[in-house]
């Protein structure tokens, strides 16, 4: 007989989680509906193109005669590398929902050239279209969440419930995502302000400690950013708010590290593997749908997988400790 302890000492390990996840998508296929219908969009659909908003503003700048023969030719062709990404920008590709991790072959692949185009030439009209794209996208990953997530569960609740859920995580994804915006922007600028206060002290002295710090500041931001990998697994499963799903995430990844760097590092080579083979194969007119629907397939069944690594991670944790806390509790003397 297996006791409670033997069971809560093996947690869900990276491989039967990953399992889990394509397990669930083979059972039910229609959870790449929303995915593929929207790369679908990205594919046929219009493109909505910033670059003539930015194309004039960056010509603007580079008229001033005083600053024809103060900027650096490195920044020059940083601004030229600019104005080519935009040029291949797709605005609707927000709709993909940003931090939901909806996969999405297209936003990665680029609208083609031949697709109408939408142009942007002024202000208001980008601020318009990332105030309300970005929403929608936020609001169409929810949904697909909120459908991963009733999948998983033993007893199918109802689609009141699924769409509570949905609305629940479009709530608290959209106060991540303005967290998550407010902090880099806060972040960034202090540390520019920093490193050019830095300058000013030191002079030349301080590009050393210049690039130091900005490896700091790298390897932070990344460190961040693994400690926040289940942040959204907490409020899709859990239903928890953003603040508790914070919480949930660092704990459930300080404690599970190597694991945790392995579903990672695995999500990333299954991701990045076949996108390549799908990418070599879109210059075919089968190769852009195979790669929608492979895609859609890979990353759907990885973000079922971290629901799957998170809620047994987090359950053995919260089993752990309610185990010590009744063992502390049998041996304190009365």
């Amino acid at each position: 007989m297996t006791t409670a302890t033997q069971t809560q000492s093996k947690p869900l390990g990276v491989i039967d989680a990953i399992q889990r996840g394509f397990d669930l998508i083979n059972h039910r296929l229609w959870l790449l509906l929303i995915p593929v219908l929207l790369d679908l969009f990205l594919w046929r659909g219009p493109r909505l193109s910033p670059a003539p908003w930015l194309d004039a503003r960056l010509d603007a700048f580079l008229a001033q005669p005083e600053l024809s023969a103060e900027l650096p030719s490195d920044f020059l062709l940083m601004l030229e590398e600019t104005r080519l990404m935009v040029n291949n920008l797709n605005l609707f590709a927000l709709l993909t929902g940003l931090v939901t991790g909806l996969p999405s072959f297209m936003a990665r692949q680029g609208t083609p050239a031949t697709a109408p185009t939408l142009t942007i030439t002024e202000t208001w009209q980008v601020l318009l279209a990332v105030v309300v794209l970005i929403p929608i996208g936020l609001f169409i990953g929810s949904i697909w969440l909120a459908l991963i997530v009733r999948g998983m569960q033993a007893e199918t609740p109802g689609w009141g419930a699924t769409l509570r859920r949905a609305g629940w995580l479009w709530l608290n994804l959209g106060l991540y995502l303005a967290g998550l915006t407010a902090a880099l922007v806060g972040s960034s600028g202090f540390f520019a302000l920093f490193l050019t206060l830095l300058l000013l002290v030191l002079g030349s002295g301080g590009l050393t400690v210049l690039s130091w710090a900005s490896l700091f500041f790298f390897w932070l931001i990344l460190w961040v950013g693994i400690g926040l990998s289940f942040v959204v697994s907490a409020i899709a499963v859990d239903g928890v708010n953003v603040a508790r799903a914070v919480w949930r995430s660092l704990n459930v990844v300080t404690r599970n590290f190597p694991a945790t760097i392995g579903l990672l590092l695995l999500g990333l080579l299954l991701t990045e593997g076949f996108a390549r083979i799908w990418q070599q194969l879109s210059s075919r007119d089968w190769g852009i749908p195979l790669g929608m629907i492979g895609y859609a397939y890979i990353g759907t069944a990885l973000v079922a997988a971290g629901f799957y690594f998170y809620q047994a991670r987090y359950q053995h944790w919260i089993g752990l400790t309610k185990a010590r806390g009744t063992r502390e509790t049998r041996e304190t003397p009365h």
